[in-house]
């Protein structure tokens, strides 16, 4: 598949150590139109991401752990509250074995949809395409390292195309419109 003339990158560095130290020494005027997709602060990454360019964290496990936190805290206090989890308790407990049963499957979905909805807001076209060869709002993914090919699947199966090279080649595909 052809790469759009100028698409709009979406940059995938899952690994924030790395994101953070890699991705903010390129030019300005590669990032401005670049949407960056990193992993969620850790102990090891715990700064914010910089002001240039539009970061995006993706932390579809994140998703998972608080709608599970959700149906095992009881929620509300005194009389009231025993007796609404008393009568929802069932339903409750259903609905987390139901997920812990579909744990890979449920953060999968949830990865899908975050992903896509940064595909959107990179202005990629209707879904299921990556845009057309030589259309504005085409975009691109850029993965950084291994790993982000794989994070980036339900992408590159929409048929987002995936960019031969790194951050190098981004860096270069900007200095060679003169933008940088």
């Amino acid at each position: 598949m052809p790469l759009p003339l100028r698409p709009r990158a979406i940059v995938v560095c899952l690994n924030r150590t790395v994101a953070l130290r890699a991705i903010p020494r390129l030019p300005a005027a590669t990032l401005e139109d670049a949407v960056v997709v990193t992993g969620p602060p850790t102990r090891q990454a715990p700064d914010a991401a910089p002001a240039v360019g539009s970061w995006r964290e993706l932390d579809p496990a994140g998703e998972y752990r608080d709608r599970m936190a959700e149906l095992t805290t009881q929620a509300g206090t005194g009389m009231g509250g025993r007796l609404r989890a008393l009568t929802t308790a069932s339903a409750r407990h259903r609905e987390r074995d139901a997920m812990a049963a579909d744990r890979d499957g449920w953060i999968a979905a949830a990865g899908d949809r975050a992903l896509e909805a940064i595909r959107s807001e990179a202005g990629g076209g209707d879904a299921g395409t990556g845009g057309a060869a030589g259309d504005a709002g085409a975009v691109v993914v850029v993965a950084v390292e291994a790993a982000d090919v794989t994070a980036a699947l339900p992408l590159l199966d929409r048929g987002v195309p995936l960019a031969p090279g790194g951050l190098r080649w981004l860096a270069d595909r900007t200095a060679s419109r003169g933008d940088g």
